[in-house]
């Protein structure tokens, strides 16, 4: 999950480090390039997106439901409902997800 999470936010986000706005990287007072996300902003991104299962609800029979909002596991390793912290904003502990 950790691998994935990372890959995620580095190919389909903001990549791994910070750019000027004409596109350059930015540079550190060392000259060296600053990083977008360190490693706790990855392992907080784990959290949000272990525990959960596709939606039970079929969409016909033998078909699984990719359409739905997925639903947390509800045995073996269940979805961290603690606060996380997410770049750099504070998410208070909750399951985001919603039944009904």
């Amino acid at each position: 999950m950790e691998k994935s999470c990372n890959t995620s936010r580095a190919q389909f986000s903001f990549g791994v480090n910070e750019l000027n706005i004409d596109g350059t990287p930015k540079l550190d007072g060392q000259g060296a390039t600053i990083p977008t996300y360190s490693q706790t902003t990855v392992n907080e991104f784990t959290r949000v997106f272990t525990g959960w299962n596709l939606n039970p609800t079929l969409i016909a029979p033998g078909t699984n439901n990719w359409r739905d909002p997925m639903v947390p596991r509800v045995t073996g390793t269940n979805h961290d409902t603690g606060a996380k912290t997410l770049l750099t904003e504070r998410k208070p502990g909750s399951s985001l997800y919603r039944p009904g």
